[in-house]
């Protein structure tokens, strides 16, 4: 491994060593960062909601949160469950199917059959030509 030196004790660290240094650093500076961000949130909910109308002011927005977020968040989450359910669903029922013209008789989605049908014509013309005709699947 390639030696490294510590900026601080002089002394020589090797990389992994020294990137467990670093990340706990970078760890440091997150978590300040995020105390820092906790500090203001807290001086500005108190600038917010001043102790004399705190609780009103809560009860208030409780009672927001009771009568309209939650229930949007419910028809939210209802709404993903019945459009993933029907999705699942979907999925499950057997779908049609369409003989191949070929030797095999292989059953094929029908779009896929469409989507590959021109090439699949070109190259039986260009094989009639020689007197051989096989399966292009």
């Amino acid at each position: 491994m390639r030696k490294l030196k510590a900026k601080e004790a002089g002394e020589a660290l090797d990389l992994g060593q020294y990137v467990l240094e670093l990340i706990k650093e970078k760890l440091g500076y997150v978590l300040r960062l995020l105390e820092d961000f906790g500090r203001l949130v807290a001086l500005e909910f108190d600038k917010a909601f001043p102790l004399e109308t705190r609780s009103d002011a809560l009860r208030w927005w409780r009672r927001l949160g009771l009568t309209v977020v939650l229930p949007l968040i419910l028809v939210l989450v209802l709404v993903c469950l019945f459009s993933c359910c029907c999705r699942y669903l979907y999925a499950q029922q057997p779908r049609r199917r369409m003989e191949v013209p070929t030797r095999d008789a292989v059953l094929m989605d029908p779009a896929a059959l469409e989507r590959r049908r021109r090439p699949r014509f070109m190259n039986l013309k260009r094989q009639e030509g020689r007197g051989v005709v096989e399966s292009p699947l």
